[in-house]
């Protein structure tokens, strides 16, 4: 589903972002897997 979403984004503020070895959930309370520096990046890079 999220690769769906992400190609019908348009735009190049965007980013599919898939964590090897995490299903879904594992990015709620999952803290050794959730991506913290790659989330960081995008919204530093993008919120401005």
């Amino acid at each position: 589903m999220s690769e769906d979403t992400y190609k019908k984004l348009q735009g190049d503020n965007k980013q599919l972002l898939i964590v090897p070895g995490a299903v879904h959930t594992d990015l709620y309370d999952n803290l050794e897997k959730i991506p913290f520096d790659q989330i960081e990046a995008f919204f530093r890079g993008y919120l401005k």
